[in-house]
């Protein structure tokens, strides 16, 4: 099964589960004077309420139940916590004079992409903000009611693990390939990355996903202590990965100081159908690989210029064999005719030897024949 398929059947399971539970409205829970109904909470909740505790018998029964609950009346405590005491439920019950509720719900966006939360609302809040930005696993409920029946607090809960055991099983997944995969969307920003990455591009920060999950990749990078000396760490890859973006191009390919040593990156880009807004980027070191292919056509090159050699040394080698070959039957030759020649020499007076062919007479240990003008030894 191909491994965003079974992303996709994870997904599915968060639906399936919701369509089973309904949770119930607020209007289904009331807070009634018998004791609380015997519904086990197992959970982290955070509660955030800037105007004091507004029901502290609600939050012991929660905690009687065995929800662990955390209280703080700073919206900046509370961002701080969400990432040190990570909850499932973000409870906002009133915020302080530091950070607006919309401001703590646009801080969140980010955060809650890496590491989903739930956030719950109070009515009166709710009713002093009616036109927030909240998503579909937001709520808005009673503390009291929820004190006395959390089963829609425990639905967020669960439907909150069953999201990050999406993200959990996503990334052992893309930890269990061989490559370097990251998931960028379009503005480059980085949401997923698994362990080759950081083996490939020499990070040795141990909270390099902290640090640069929902950060633009190069800012990633920057955060995990690369070097940089101009806008980002790995300008050329960062560029090249960019353009290719915007270009719309499947593959790239780019130089980059890594560790003081150059090196050929190769990166494909797929589209994921399941998330139309991301990419996932397979980059590879394709260093050695093209070092082969030098090598490999600097062989091809050599043997060729050899095969050349030899043939050349061929061609030329003919010439002289046949010269060889044939030189002791020319002189065999001139042997046999030299009678003729001298009787012809002395009918003429030896001009005609003279004119013919001239004195033929040793020469460095070869015999020499002298015909007009030219020379040739044998």
């Amino acid at each position: 099964m191909a491994p965003y398929l079974q992303l996709g059947i994870f997904t599915q399971s968060i639906d399936k589960f919701v369509n089973r539970n309904p949770a119930p409205t607020t209007a289904q829970i009331s807070v009634s004077s018998t004791a609380p109904l015997p519904i086990a909470a197992d959970g982290r909740m955070l509660l955030l309420s800037g105007t004091g505790l507004p029901n502290p018998g609600a939050v012991e029964q929660l905690r009687w139940r065995g929800l662990e609950v955390r209280i703080t009346s700073s919206s900046l405590v509370a961002l701080g916590l969400i990432v040190d005491f990570d909850p499932e439920v973000l409870w906002i019950d009133s915020t302080d004079d530091e950070v607006s509720i919309d401001e703590i719900l646009a801080a969140l966006v980010t955060p809650r992409i890496v590491r989903p939360i739930s956030i719950v609302l109070s009515m009166r809040l709710n009713a002093e903000s009616p036109n927030l930005d909240l998503s579909q696993t937001d709520e808005v409920m009673d503390l009291g009611a929820c004190g006395y029946n959390p089963s829609q607090l425990m639905q967020l809960i669960k439907v909150t693990r069953l999201e990050r055991q999406v993200i959990q099983r996503e990334n052992e997944i893309l930890n269990s390939l061989p490559h370097a995969l990251l998931v960028v969307d379009s503005q480059l920003t980085l949401w997923k990355v698994n362990t080759q990455v950081e083996k490939l591009l020499e990070i040795s920060d141990p909270d390099y996903r902290k640090k640069a999950l929902g950060r633009p990749f190069g800012a990633g990078l920057a955060a995990a202590g690369l070097p940089f000396d101009t806008d980002s760490p790995l300008p050329k890859l960062v560029h090249e990965l960019e353009r290719s973006l915007q270009n719309g191009r499947g593959r790239f390919r780019v130089k980059e100081v890594v560790g003081g040593t150059e090196r050929l990156f190769s990166g494909e880009i797929t589209h994921l159908v399941h998330s139309p807004e991301h990419y996932l980027i397979d980059l590879r070191d394709v260093t050695a690989d093209e070092q082969a292919v030098l090598v490999e056509a600097r062989r091809e090159r050599l043997a060729t210029i050899g095969n050349l050699s030899v043939g050349v040394a061929h061609e030329i080698q003919n010439p002289n064999t046949f010269s060889r070959v044939n030189a002791a039957n020319l002189k065999m030759m001139i042997e046999a005719i030299k009678p003729i020649l001298s009787q012809a020499a002395t009918a003429t007076g030896g001009k005609a030897w003279q004119h013919a062919c001239g004195n033929i007479r040793p020469e460095n240990g070869r015999s020499s024949r002298r015909c007009g003008h030219g020379q040739s030894t044998y």
